[in-house]
């Protein structure tokens, strides 16, 4: 039964997948980018200039230290660029499965919000402790003062993927009204 929010729904659903799409192209993009900054910055130190400054002297006094924070950055990117691109295809993944459904009210549906809330927190919790662990590996080994600090923003992906997985309870509960509803009808 098609309804006037049911197509609401499923435009919705065609624009989260296009989205998704987009993020996994600029997550693979940053990823990429990040490994080529990384393997050859440290080899070819003039490689990266803009408009004459290269990726240190962005920094000011290009110290040991400095230089270590710059590739400490790009691991970093480098975790969160992957950790998005998986992500972003499991997003797309979803979204393209509900729309050939035509309903997020579907019990393998619900199971795959299920499945990618589940994956969201796992992999938002486990690259924000890898990059937590490097930051300390960091300040420990090659900071001297111990004073870098990452970024650990994604660590909200993990209240998003409590919140999918409270969404798939809620589609599964709508599924069991379909199916009780189409039982009663028959």
């Amino acid at each position: 039964m098609k309804t006037k929010t049911l197509d609401t729904i499923q435009k919705l659903f065609n624009a989260g997948r296009v989205i998704s799409k987009i993020i996994f192209v600029f997550s693979v993009v940053g990823f990429i980018l990040s490994v080529v900054t990384l393997v050859t910055t440290p080899i070819i130190p003039g490689a990266f200039k803009l408009g004459g400054v290269n990726i240190y002297g962005l920094l000011g006094n290009a110290t040991a230290s400095s230089k270590a924070e710059v590739l400490a950055k790009l691991i970093e990117s480098m975790i969160f660029c992957a950790s998005e691109a998986v992500l972003a295809k499991l997003a797309e993944l979803y979204f393209k499965k509900e729309l050939e459904v035509g309903t997020p009210f579907d019990f393998a549906i619900a199971k795959k919000l299920l499945n990618l809330g589940i994956c969201v927190t796992a992999v938002s919790f486990g690259a924000t402790v890898f990059v937590a662990i490097g930051e300390a590996v960091i300040n420990k080994f090659f900071i001297e003062a111990g004073t870098y600090s990452a970024d650990l923003s994604l660590s909200g992906s993990i209240g998003i993927g409590v919140a999918l997985i409270i969404m798939s309870f809620l589609c599964k509960y709508g599924a069991e009204v379909l199916l009780a509803r189409n039982s009663a009808d028959n």
